[in-house]
């Protein structure tokens, strides 16, 4: 058992290095790779703001996500760069998919890392990845920065909303001022109303005083007839009072009011 144990092992380190040989480059190979991508970062160290444009928008065109996002990183880390000062070193492997290659610039603020995946045939980037090195305190800065810009937002939308609920109290004071303009009116119109039906009934009672002389001479009108003829009246004037709010006069030729009422002369024979 235990030289069976020992032949396994060695079996499989034996595979684990032919493994490692067939995916390691051939020296030709890994140089001609390593040399391609350093000439491609001096080509972007000396390029113009122009021309890293124009890149940016072929890669656009072309529908290349890696290398347009890739570039527009670049472009954007330029300004905390400074000035492209040379690769110091450089490094291929074959990966799953292509070619991996890893090369360490230095520019006049910083150092970066800049990581390629080609493909198969050389033809095309599957990666492209530029990765500055910052110091700790220029990481926390940033941090602290995206926090307080995100806390801001946050506090800042909070105090809008607040303002916007202390405002609901102004909504509660309009409608009561539109509450009491209402009752106001309703007790303007009741007023009115009792105003009129005093009027009517001091008319219908001087009418009564000055045609009646004779009827008062043969005998007194009852109560209940008085009463009839003065609510007669009052229930006309109300119906004149609507008919002026609607846009109606009120006025219908003949005796019979709108509401069915009668007003006739009353006199003793």
């Amino acid at each position: 058992m235990l030289l069976s144990l020992l032949g396994s092992f060695f079996f499989l380190v034996s595979c684990a290095s032919t493994n490692n040989e067939e995916a390691a480059l051939e020296p030709m190979q890994k140089q001609l790779l390593e040399d391609s991508c350093e000439q491609y970062m001096d080509f972007l160290g000396t390029i113009t703001e122009e021309g890293l444009q124009e890149m940016i928008g072929q890669a656009e065109h072309d529908k290349n996500a890696a290398l347009y996002n890739g570039l527009t990183n670049y472009k954007n880390s330029l300004p905390r760069l400074g000035k492209y000062e040379g690769v110091e070193s450089k490094e291929a492997s074959k990966s799953e998919e292509g070619y991996s290659i890893e090369i360490y610039s230095r520019f006049e603020k910083r150092k970066m890392k800049l990581t390629l995946g080609l493909s198969e045939d050389m033809a095309s980037f599957y990666e492209m990845t530029f990765e500055p090195e910052y110091s700790l305190g220029e990481e926390l800065a940033d941090a602290g920065g995206n926090l307080i810009i995100g806390m801001g937002t946050v506090f800042a939308v909070l105090l809008f909303i607040a303002w916007i609920i202390s405002l609901f109290k102004y909504i509660n004071i309009f409608e009561q001022k539109i509450k009491n303009r209402n009752k106001k009116e309703d007790l303007t119109v009741e007023s009115s109303m009792q105003k009129t039906s005093s009027k009517a009934a001091a008319i219908v009672t001087a009418a009564y005083e000055k045609d009646d002389f004779n009827a008062q001479a043969q005998g007194d009108i009852s109560g209940a007839e008085l009463q009839a003829v003065i609510a007669a009246a009052i229930a006309a004037y109300n119906d004149d009072l609507e008919k002026e709010g609607s846009g109606d006069s009120g006025f219908h030729g003949g005796a019979t009011l709108q509401n069915g009422l009668v007003v006739r002369s009353i006199r003793r024979r």
